[in-house]
């Protein structure tokens, strides 16, 4: 098939819709998880203060949290979380695993992985950590290596394993996700040093070798997402192969495919549906879409 001639819209001129309203979801979450402890411990030493502004809206953090409202309370907890503290007390519970099931299903309607980019505090932390990224890198020439996208979904069994046989959730014990998500909660910036040696490594070792590689917490939710009705799908027609798309997706390789033909839309489990592809192709070939619309998402290009 002939690769088409369009025009190329200027990355200035782009809009980048996706990126603000991914920065405002991120920004939104941390508001949420640090702004209510705050009010709390305002209105604890406030005299006269009504007793509902007592009660936090949103207790908990990004592991495991609680929602009020109105006298109802509407549990949360993160799947793999769950799946750790079910292997390390050798038991199941009803409330956790329901609380599980409620943030999977979300998840899997929005792709996945979207928590990785949209929700995920460290994630947060990493995306404003990358302009420094490419700055060392033009101005030093700095190199990171790739690791293998595979090996989270080895660790994945590895971690449970090891819960399984200590009693202890052992990820969270040393997680820089929930350190943070503590951080922003409760105030415990002792995680911060896993943050930041999270970040060291990003920067100097594997550019986001551990979201793309390391990270068991993304493989459950690309687990969850590998059948989502959410994808990134491309418009053969103006695609021109240019891969500038590909410049500016923190896992190129799920572009591959899509770019080359061999598929309708990015079907990898790793994609995070952070609209970056979208907002940066100048011709408009990628779009998101639910899946279950569109005939032959995800399938083999037919040859003319």
């Amino acid at each position: 098939m002939a690769v088409p001639n369009v025009p190329h819209r200027s990355r200035d001129t782009l809009p980048h819709t996706w990126t603000k309203v991914r920065r405002l979801v991120q920004l939104t979450c941390l508001a949420l998880f640090a702004i209510y402890p705050a009010t709390h411990a305002w209105t604890a030493h406030s005299r006269g203060t009504d007793n509902l502004l007592r009660e936090r809206l949103l207790q908990g953090h990004f592991a495991a949290s609680a929602l009020h409202a109105g006298g109802l309370s509407l549990n949360f907890a993160d799947p793999f979380a769950t799946l750790e503290v079910f292997a390390a007390s050798h038991q199941v519970t009803v409330e956790l695993a329901v609380a599980a099931l409620i943030v999977a299903g979300f998840y899997w309607a929005l792709g996945g992985r979207t928590f990785c980019a949209w929700v995920c505090p460290l994630g947060t932390v990493l995306d404003l950590a990358e302009p420094l990224h490419r700055r060392l890198r033009k101005r030093f020439g700095l190199r990171t290596r790739e690791l293998d996208p595979a090996l989270k979904y080895r660790l994945l069994p590895l971690v449970l394993g090891l819960s399984a046989l200590t009693g202890l959730t052992c990820f969270e014990l040393i997680s820089p996700i929930f350190a943070l998500s503590r951080a922003v909660a409760f105030g415990a910036l002792s995680g911060l040093v896993l943050v930041a040696l999270v970040v060291a490594f990003e920067l100097f070792v594997s550019r986001r070798g551990w979201c793309e590689a390391l990270c068991p917490v993304g493989a459950l939710y690309g687990l969850i997402g590998k059948v989502s009705p959410v994808r990134v799908e491309i418009d053969h027609a103006i695609c021109d192969e240019c891969k500038v798309c590909a410049r500016f997706c923190i896992t190129p390789r799920i572009l591959d495919a899509p770019i080359d033909r061999q598929t309708t839309a990015v079907i990898s489990a790793d994609c995070t549906l952070c609209g970056a592809c979208i907002d940066d192709c100048p011709t408009g070939a990628l779009t998101m879409k639910l899946a279950f619309r569109t005939a032959g998402v995800g399938r083999p290009v037919p040859t003319p």
